[in-house]
């Protein structure tokens, strides 16, 4: 993850890439997380890699209705996942914790 460029940096407390990683702190809410721009209504192939997960849970989330599952470990994690069109590809951290990436990709499955 080498910069925000094409990403909307989101929450009470956004998160913060350098390095080539994304680090998040989540608000008391549990707002804080990464999005792209809106994505079709298709089915999405997610990569993430999660370098550290302390405390809290964090989800892949394509469209309004698509979730991966949710993790709670560090560790590098493929799914494919239904958007609905409504919404954008995100990371969200669901419970408050700190979390850092090094790599998400999200790439229409044709």
């Amino acid at each position: 993850m080498s910069s925000s460029t094409g990403w909307t940096l989101d929450g009470d407390v956004p998160p913060v890439i350098a390095g080539g990683k994304m680090t998040t702190a989540t608000a008391p809410d549990g707002a804080a997380g990464i999005q792209s721009p809106t994505m079709a209504a298709a089915t999405f192939h997610t990569v993430i890699t999660i370098d550290s997960i302390t405390d809290g849970t964090v989800v892949v989330q394509v469209g309004s209705a698509g979730f991966g599952t949710t993790r709670t470990t560090a560790g590098t994690y493929t799914e494919d996942i239904a958007g609905d069109g409504a919404d954008a590809a995100q990371i969200t951290m669901v419970t408050d914790g700190t979390i850092v990436v090094d790599n998400f990709s999200v790439k229409q499955v044709l």
